[in-house]
């Protein structure tokens, strides 16, 4: 049976680690089972193990047992949360709590491959009318490290209920997640709050690998671009957002306002982000519904974004190759590999190997994702207005933070090298006695 070309990095993604290591050992023995060349199969089922963790949040609009019990709109929040290792739901309004245990049952009775769990804040508000927020996450995925409810009264409408996570396969150690629901009369100042909001978690946990996330409702007449520029958050470049200003984020047809965002902290973070998959879900669309049956589900898109894989347990962690010096490397390892006997050579081949496989890995892998910002900035070259100066902040500090990394991943290779033809001096000298 032939494996065609196809993208099946999203297939392979909701398997179990040890099918995928099977698949991998399968194929990376028997690479006649795939089409073409040696290197065209090996880019192909190396693919598979391009997992990205996919981040996003969803303003439901009143989210209760009204929406669950509704099976077309349930069926459809279904299919859109299982998209997600991590989700943050907004507006729930349910004071029972039966609609988010009917729902999360249905969401894990579908997803046979994940299991989904759920982290969720008290009941939030100056007034009687108060939401909540809804993390679902995939505990398989992910581990919650901690979790703090933000006090303070007086400069949030919702306090934010922030979550710090351990990802088990991306390249970050950890993640924080400070979800956003604005009160559209106070958005500027509740955005511009969120800095304090920043320097605790950050002081707390020790980590600046932070991502904000929400309704920011910083559109349209409730913030203006004037005072966009005033919000902290947004004046400090070290801040990154990674959902546009012309981005429509609303399931209206009759408006295109940028409602719900995404921002990153640190060019850490940002180098950690796929170039490009932050953007909102069009489930509208992508269902084929039609205006009325969208608005049921929700006045809002999803914003997701994804983060970039790890490398397997076996390869040095890294965020991009070194082709010229991997391919000197193989070039030693070949030569020491041949003048060892057998117990040696089994070893060293099995070196070799790694570092072929760590090469290949973030060749295919990574260079999507350059080959992605460079058709971006290609295509905002020659529309790009004064009003999105940010995101071209943003472009340049990615490849700054790229090129950095280049540096740092030559020099390690360069120490590897020389440690690996002091070795094989060695050995020839031993043999020679």
């Amino acid at each position: 049976m032939w494996v065609n070309q196809s993208d099946t990095c999203h297939l392979f993604s909701h398997l179990p680690l040890t099918v995928k290591a099977a698949l991998f050992l399968l194929f990376r023995w028997n690479p006649g089972l795939l089409r073409g060349s040696r290197c065209a199969a090996f880019e192909r089922y190396i693919k598979w193990f391009c997992i990205r963790m996919k981040i996003a949040s969803f303003n439901v609009r009143r989210f209760g047992l009204a929406k669950v019990s509704r099976p077309d709109v349930l069926s459809t929040l279904v299919k859109i949360v299982s998209r997600y290792d991590i989700i943050l739901i907004l507006e729930v309004v349910d004071v029972t709590g039966r609609s988010i245990k009917v729902f999360l049952e249905e969401l894990n009775r579908v997803n046979t491959t994940h299991h989904y769990a759920l982290q969720i804040s008290t009941r939030l508000g100056r007034t009687r009318y108060k939401e909540q927020f809804l993390f679902l996450y995939r505990d398989d995925v992910v581990d919650l490290i901690d979790s703090y409810q933000y006090e303070d009264n007086q400069a949030f409408a919702r306090e934010p209920y922030i979550l710090h996570f351990k990802p088990h396969n991306t390249v970050l150690n950890d993640i924080v997640l400070i979800p956003v629901h604005t009160t559209p009369s106070d958005s500027e100042k509740e955005l511009d709050e969120l800095y304090e909001v920043f320097l605790m978690v950050r002081d707390k946990w020790k980590t600046d690998n932070i991502m904000i996330l929400g309704d920011f409702n910083a559109d349209g007449s409730y913030v203006t671009r004037k005072e966009m520029k005033e919000i902290r958050i947004r004046s400090d470049k070290n801040f990154h957002w990674l959902i546009g200003d012309d981005v429509d984020t609303t399931a209206y047809t009759s408006n295109d306002h940028t409602y719900d965002r995404i921002v990153v902290y640190g060019d850490n973070m940002l180098a950690a982000t796929v170039p490009n998959s932050a953007k909102p879900f069009n489930f509208h669309t992508e269902f084929a519904m039609t205006e009325e049956m969208a608005l049921r589900v929700s006045d809002h898109y999803p914003v997701e974004v994804e983060l970039r894989s790890a490398p397997p347990f076996w390869m040095k962690r890294s965020d991009h190759s070194c082709d010229v010096v991997d391919t000197h490397q193989a070039s030693v390892n070949r030569n020491v590999t041949g003048r060892l006997g057998t117990p040696f050579n089994r070893v060293t081949s099995f070196l070799h190997i790694g570092h072929l496989l760590q090469s290949r890995w973030f060749d295919f892998c990574n260079q999507q994702g350059f080959a992605d910002h460079q058709k971006e900035d290609a295509r905002v070259a020659g529309g790009r207005r004064e009003t999105d100066s940010v995101p071209l902040v943003d472009d340049i500090r990615y490849h700054i933070a790229s090129k950095r990394a280049d540096i740092r991943c030559v020099e390690e290779a360069n120490q590897k090298l020389e440690a690996e033809e002091t070795l094989s001096a060695l050995i020839l000298t031993v043999e020679r006695r």
